[in-house]
């Protein structure tokens, strides 16, 4: 079931993050693994920045090196699972010295079978990292356009999800679920002390969240599956103050078209409210009904593979401001002999941002597109040479009347190594 849930709840949801959606890591981060037992992981890579401050008035260059790592475990039991991963990064600039950064990420994912057909998942994630490097196990440079409204922020955030499925019949199931989250935002000092004076340092605030889905899946043929799914969340902020709710109801249908092809395509209304605003909140500009809608083709031959995504929502993001519209990714990934693999893709992510006293009219709609490629070729079993590139460039409002185009290329070479027992 496809529909649209703060961003990062779900992992990014824009432009970066369709493409990982449709299959292609742009990074070589392990998750935890089927096979039970230690697994880990490692990369270090050195790199360049084109844009260190992430700023649109003040770009820096400088050289980077990274040092990736991924720690996990999984247990099984009758009935039963439980894997958990540690993930820490690290950061350092040549020249940019005050500017490095450890960041860290916790993932945890517990199954239980209640019977043959039901089951019982809980998922929890928590994370602290700077915005401007992304949270540890993301695609590179695949933070989404809703927290760059945030720039210059430390974030630090915990989610946790419980869902109950259940299969009733050789073709029907239901599933139930109820997630939560909190997220905080701080002044990320090591980057505000490199620009200007006069730069508007970000506000601490916190956002949380709590809300519940249903869905019901229904299989028509081999080839053909119906869902139906729903979800209401609500939203609370602190700086300013406002609470708001959001909920959809959207039917999917998911089709394999034979030779390689799926399609996917969902629909239904949307609705928003403003249950509280205090002093300084954004405008009530948020449409009371509207429509949420997502579609994906996806195309498989031989080892090369092709991925299109397309999702529309109007939804309150945890960024105070941020509202999201459109979301477009491409895909492409090929796999030749038994060493090479590669992957290219291109995203685009439009959003309004909610006007506000703050805020200036320009910076309400606002817009930002991708690209990012990697090559990697396998030099010995658990031994990988990996070359990471990524562009983006996003309009971002400043403090004059108009936006801003932020641009950023980053670029990496680097060797990576995974145990067997974590592929």
């Amino acid at each position: 079931m496809s529909h649209l849930l703060p961003l990062w709840m779900v992992g990014p949801l824009a432009c970066g993050a369709l493409l990982g959606a449709l299959g292609v890591g742009l990074r070589a981060q392990a998750a935890p693994a089927p096979a039970p037992g230690w697994q880990f992981s490692g990369q270090v890579q050195q790199g360049f920045d084109s844009n260190v401050l992430v700023s649109p008035t003040h770009p820096e260059s400088d050289a980077t090196t990274q040092l990736l790592l991924s720690l996990g475990r999984k247990w099984t039991g009758p009935g039963w699972s439980f894997s958990a991963a540690y993930l820490p990064e690290a950061e350092t600039f040549a020249r940019h010295t005050s500017l490095g950064y450890v960041a860290q990420s916790y993932r945890q994912d517990w199954q239980y079978a209640l019977g043959r057909h039901t089951r019982l998942s809980w998922t929890a994630n928590a994370a602290r990292y700077p915005e401007r490097g992304g949270a540890p196990g993301m695609a590179a440079g695949g933070q989404t356009a809703n927290l760059a409204m945030a720039l210059g922020s430390v974030l630090s955030n915990a989610s946790s999800t419980l869902t109950l499925s259940h299969q009733y019949s050789l073709r029907a199931s239901w599933s139930a679920g109820v997630n939560g989250g909190v997220q905080a935002f701080s002044p990320d000092t090591s980057l505000l002390a490199q620009l200007p004076a006069n730069t508007l340092a970000p506000a601490r605030s916190q956002s949380r969240i709590g809300g519940g889905s249903l869905g019901w899946s229904y299989r028509l043929s081999q080839r053909r599956t119906l869902q139906i799914s729903a979800t209401d969340t609500e939203m609370w902020f602190t700086n300013p103050a406002q609470r708001l709710r959001y909920g959809n109801v959207q039917v999917s249908l998911q089709q394999q078209l034979g030779s390689g092809y799926s399609l996917q395509l969902g629909a239904g209304p949307s609705w928003s409210w403003r249950l509280q605003r205090g002093p300084g909140a954004a405008l009530a500009n948020l449409p009371g009904q509207s429509y949420a809608a997502n579609a994906s083709l996806t195309h498989q031959v031989g080892r090369s593979q092709y991925g299109l995504s397309w999702e529309h929502g109007v939804q309150a993001g945890t960024v105070p401001g941020g509202v999201t519209t459109d979301m477009l990714g491409l895909q492409y990934g090929l796999q030749w002999g038994q060493a090479w693999s590669g992957s290219l893709g291109l995203g685009r992510n439009a959003f309004t941002g909610q006007a506000s006293a703050q805020a200036p009219p320009a910076s309400q709609h606002q817009e930002s597109l991708y690209a990012s490629g990697q090559l990697s070729y396998r030099i010995v079993n658990d031994w990988t040479l990996q070359v990471h590139a990524s562009f983006m460039t996003q309009a971002i409002p400043t403090s004059s009347p108009l936006l801003a185009q932020l641009r950023r290329l980053q670029c990496s070479l680097g060797i990576a190594y995974q145990s067997g027992g974590a592929r």
